[in-house]
């Protein structure tokens, strides 16, 4: 089926520039802002700085009239400072966007995509954003600019803001560093105690001490590009804003599969009366036989 998908839309394999792409993409672009998100797991002590990013708004973007261009497309990322702007796609392993582009052309340099062990549907504890920094990508070329002093110094540039069919979100930087090539600052899942200690190890290597506060129950977003071939520079945001409450969001889902077991126990129910009426009927039915 996806293979069908791919032909359909790029028969002869073309590979387009980034600008190609977007002008595409922006022909069938929705997006609004969001003014009064919902804040997620907030310290109860929060500075001015964390106030700033609080109040910065949240986009919302039609995802679904994306999918005409790409049905692998699973949201958007922005952040206004650093020039990302752009639609993330999700495949069925790691490899496939980092050497094909959004309309599935091949390409040095891939798509900005999301790591397919995530679940984008929900947000999970750690959810990592591959890109290219190659400068003729021009995707993730500007995330090197995260080692300057303009980046650091102003909380609003650190503000990381995504759109997914199912939430709109914000998060705030708290760690950023270069580090040889690795895979456990991509990590998904964890048991026990180890998202504390993944927590704790990836924000004492942050070059830069954002003063933010962390703890298990935060949401974390990674994303992660080249420097070089033996070399990465990493990004770590938390969670501050959503478009939902993702407790009431659980609430309700949880009501709803209440709701879903009392409907089967009444059909189970209801179920177990007809047959008992079946056998009233049978036995009555073999009485009159007996008489007769």
């Amino acid at each position: 089926a996806f293979l069908g998908y791919y032909y359909f839309f790029n028969p002869s394999n073309k590979s387009y520039t980034t600008e190609e792409i977007m002008k595409k993409v922006n022909e069938k672009l929705v997006l609004n802002e969001i003014d009064e998100p919902i804040a997620y797991n907030k310290p109860e002590n929060i500075s001015s700085s964390y106030k700033k990013a609080l109040a910065e708004k949240i986009i919302d973007v039609d995802i679904t009239k994306l999918k005409s261009l790409n049905n692998s497309t699973v949201g958007w990322i922005q952040n206004d400072y650093l020039g990302i702007n752009y639609p993330l796609v999700k495949g069925t392993n790691n490899s496939y966007y980092s050497n094909h582009d959004y309309l599935n052309g091949e390409s040095t340099y891939g798509w900005i995509y999301v790591n397919s062990k995530n679940d984008f549907e929900s947000i999970n504890q750690n959810t990592v954003i591959y890109g290219s920094s190659d400068l003729n990508s021009q995707l993730f070329y500007s995330l090197k600019k995260v080692l300057q002093a303009d980046f650091i110094k102003d909380i609003n540039n650190q503000v990381i803001k995504l759109s997914t069919d199912k939430i709109n979100s914000s998060w705030l930087v708290f760690s950023i560093y270069e580090i040889p090539n690795e895979e456990y600052y991509a990590t998904t899942e964890f048991k026990d105690d180890e998202f504390e200690e993944f927590l704790d190890k990836i924000k004492e290597r942050s070059v830069h001490d954002f003063k933010v506060n962390l703890d298990s129950s935060d949401k974390i977003l990674t994303l992660s590009t080249n420097k070089d071939k033996d070399n990465r520079i990493i990004i770590h945001a938390k969670l501050i804003n959503t478009d939902i409450s993702i407790a009431e969001n659980k609430d309700a889902e949880k009501g709803s599969a209440t709701k879903e077991e009392e409907q089967a126990e009444i059909e189970k129910g209801a179920a177990t009366k007809e047959e008992e009426q079946a056998e009233i009927e049978k036995e009555t039915t073999n009485r009159k036989d007996d008489n007769q």
